[in-house]
């Protein structure tokens, strides 16, 4: 397949994306990651959750969203930085939070709750915090201290000294 032809797909496609609605967005990007990464689907929800906001963070006034607590500085951006740029680069990001601003709902508990084979993450009673989530509360709250390895679930409510 020639280079034009593959930017010409590419075109079309971005050009499609803006018409979509917010979770076949979040699926789409979600779909992106599995096909790079071949992770399992709980895993691969955890990378989207984590480049989403990272691309919020980049990309989105976060002034409200800090007022309370120091602000959020970005989780490691080189940790996924192939598979964020080629996200970015269908401009998937952009689409999502677009489509979510103008009908707004909670899509990513919605995506969270269904999977998109319907493999749901949670199950009887139980709802997992995504990874990423956990990653970016600890750094909101410890922003200028070493984090060592949390050893219980309510490490992150104890000061160390």
């Amino acid at each position: 397949m020639s280079k034009e032809l593959k930017q010409l797909m590419h075109q079309m496609a971005v050009k499609k994306y803006a018409k979509s609605p917010p979770k076949k967005l979040l699926f789409k990007i979600l779909h992106e990651i599995e096909m790079k990464k071949h992770y399992g689907y709980a895993r691969s929800w955890d990378i989207l959750v984590e480049l989403l906001a990272t691309w919020l963070m980049h990309n989105a006034d976060l002034t409200l969203g800090s007022m309370c607590c120091k602000p959020f500085q970005g989780l490691d951006p080189k940790r996924y930085k192939d598979l964020y740029d080629h996200i970015e680069s269908l401009d998937l990001f952009n689409h999502y939070v677009t489509a979510a601003k103008a009908n707004p709902w909670d899509y990513i508990g919605e995506c969270y709750m269904l999977g998109p084979r319907k493999q749901s993450l949670v199950g009887p009673g139980q709802n997992m915090t995504p990874k990423g989530l956990v990653d970016m509360i600890i750094k909101m709250t410890y922003t200028e201290e070493k984090i060592e390895k949390l050893t219980t679930q309510l490490d992150t409510l104890v000061r160390r000294h």
